[in-house]
Order: structure tokens, then sequence, then C-alpha cells
């Protein structure tokens, strides 16, 4: 993996299995070939153990937050992400932004269909006002 696509480790990464089991992974390259695959069983089974220890008692405040914004999730969501993956992130990340717009245009202008309104075919061609209509469909907006 290039510098660029180094990823963040998540606050779950670092709440249930902290720094020791991130060091073993480092250093899994570095252990003959015949062994890594036992090396990293046996994280993942470490890394199993404790997570199921760290909600024995439920979840707990450090992990609970409480926005549905879109906007913020996808925030939280882009540090852990290859570059490769970013795109999916940024769609989702603008069919939010073309909704709000097209609620505020609804709202200003009283239309109850936004696919009838004038800024929808001006700034969209047709297979976007299509995704459009889908993407409200699917969440029932």
């Amino acid at each position: 993996m290039s510098n660029v696509d180094k990823l963040q480790l998540t606050d779950f990464d670092c709440l249930t299995c902290g720094s020791y089991l991130q060091i073993l992974k480092a250093y899994i390259p570095f252990v003959p070939a015949n062994m890594q695959s036992s090396l990293a069983v046996f994280i993942r089974m470490i890394e199993l153990i404790w997570t199921m220890d760290f909600y024995k008692k439920g979840p707990p405040l450090t992990m609970q937050k409480q926005t549905t914004d879109l906007k913020d999730i996808l925030k939280e969501i882009r540090p852990c992400c290859p570059s490769k993956d970013l795109e999916i992130l940024e769609t989702f990340s603008n069919l939010g932004n073309i909704n709000e717009i097209m609620n505020l245009y609804n709202t200003v202008n009283n239309a109850d269909n936004a696919a009838e309104n004038p800024i929808t075919s001006a700034l969209l061609s047709p297979k976007q006002k299509e995704l459009y209509e889908k993407y409200k469909k699917s969440l029932n907006i």
C-alpha cells in the first residue's frame, strides 16, 4: 500500500484492540512466509476476543455518536477509506447536496415534484434526474 493510501485507524480499532495488535500487524511482513498466516489468524482471534470483552457490558458512551447527518457521518468515514473508495463517498455526499438544493428550491417555489422544476431540468442530465428520483424513492423523500 502506498503512503497515499495509508488508512487511519477508527475509534473502534483504537478502543477494542489498542496499539499492541497494530504493532503485530505491522510485523507480519517480516515473519517467514510459512508463519504469516498463523500469526494473522492469531491476531484476528485476539481482536475478536478483545472486541467481545469490550462489548460485554454494552457499547460504551465513547462509541456512541448522536448525529444522523450524512455529511457528519461521511466526514468520519472518509479518513478510513482507500482512495479508490472515496469516489463512492463523494457520490453519496453529492447526492445529499443535490437533495438539499432541490428541497430548498421546492420550499421556495412551493413545487410538488422536483423532476418538473426548471432548476432540475437546467442543472441535471436526464440520467442524473433519473438517479435523483431513484435516490428520493429509496429514502422516501
